[in-house]
């Protein structure tokens, strides 16, 4: 596997286009997040507050690969991308 890398866990409870709107939130490639939130605000033509209404639907861990020194996987949680 190639670190690192995100694993995401939403809601089940809510709506198709709330699930759209966060895995583009959390859309992450070659160590960078895809999307920025201004973007997003744009092309869903929502405001701040609601975006972050949307993130609390949704957790993000980074996970980096094994530590070098004890060999555990380094996992980081991250609550929005700022």
């Amino acid at each position: 596997m190639v670190y690192p890398i995100i694993e995401t866990v939403i809601n089940e409870d809510i709506g198709n286009d709330t699930i759209t709107i966060l895995h583009k939130y959390w859309a992450f490639d070659n160590s960078m997040f895809q999307n920025t939130p201004t973007q997003l605000k744009q092309e869903n033509q929502i405001t701040q507050h609601r975006l972050n209404q949307l993130v609390q639907f949704s957790k993000a861990t980074i996970i980096f690969g094994d530590c070098m020194a004890c060999k555990e996987l380094i996992k980081i949680p991250v609550k929005n991308l700022t």
